[in-house]
């Protein structure tokens, strides 16, 4: 069946002497993986358009129960030249089309999934600086778009709220149910769970909450101590690891690590 779908590339591998081996999350069917024949040919047709991060319009022989699809058009359609002129960002949109690999199920649809891959790379893209907040950000609407979305609005001891959590105490973050808990509560919860628990920093809880909440485009204003963010990294980590498979440190991270040194 020829069909056509908008996708973003995720990476590609070379495959016999001129073609690439190229998986894409689709709006329409998830992820999959094409053949494109000639793609490493000099003359070849599909251009730069088969590129990690490359917005495009793909057109593809799709068959039933195969694995591999036969890709006949690739045509961009964002490129996010912007992204590609910045080694910080290269690789933070690395880390976003990384991490929507390692979560992704083959062929699973997910077009909310779809438009928040394309609605980051847009903001990365235009960002003026403070690219990390992005990725973060995309990690934390990932698990909940998969169906873990943390609560950090409410305290889920005393159901006290904590949008204006102005004090400086720490509070809790318990991994299994993303619950938080406020700092009253998490002296008394803490000692409860020997593992799958975190304090979190009154700065770092606050910031947890906009990269949840706050529109992509306003996400470039936060600025936070290294120790901060050094905090958020690991609570994110520590939240992915506990509810999805296959989440080792993403190779993009050591990246970005080199490019910020």
């Amino acid at each position: 069946m020829l069909t056509t779908t908008e996708a973003i590339v995720m990476k590609s591998m070379k495959y016999r002497d001129t073609s690439k081996i190229v998986t894409f999350y689709t709006r329409q069917f998830g992820k999959l993986k094409g053949i494109a024949k000639g793609a490493r040919r000099k003359d070849n047709k599909f251009g730069a358009s088969l590129e990690p991060m490359s917005f495009v319009t793909l057109v593809l022989y799709k068959k039933e129960h195969r694995d591999l699809h036969l890709i006949s058009q690739c045509d961009a359609v964002q490129s996010f030249r912007s992204i590609h002129d910045s080694l910080e960002k290269i690789a933070v949109g690395l880390s976003i089309v990384e991490l929507a690999d390692r979560l992704a199920h083959d062929e699973e649809e997910n077009s909310a999934f779809f438009s928040l891959m394309v609605e980051t790379l847009s903001a990365l893209d235009r960002s003026p600086r403070n690219f990390q907040v992005l990725g973060w950000s995309f990690q934390i609407r990932s698990a909940a778009l998969l169906g873990y979305a943390p609560s950090l609005s409410i305290c889920a001891g005393c159901g006290k709220s904590l949008l204006e959590n102005e004090g400086s105490s720490a509070v809790g973050f318990q991994l299994a149910d993303g619950a938080m808990f406020c700092s009253d509560c998490h002296k008394t919860h803490k000692a409860r769970y020997a593992v799958g628990y975190k304090a979190l920093s009154a700065p770092a809880h606050r910031i947890l909450q906009r990269l949840f909440t706050s529109n992509l485009e306003s996400l470039s204003g936060i600025v936070c101590h290294p120790s901060v963010g050094n905090e958020i990294d690991e609570t994110l980590r520590l939240y992915l690891r506990y509810h999805f498979d296959n989440m080792k440190d993403l190779k993009s991270t050591q990246l970005f690590k080199s490019a910020t040194q």
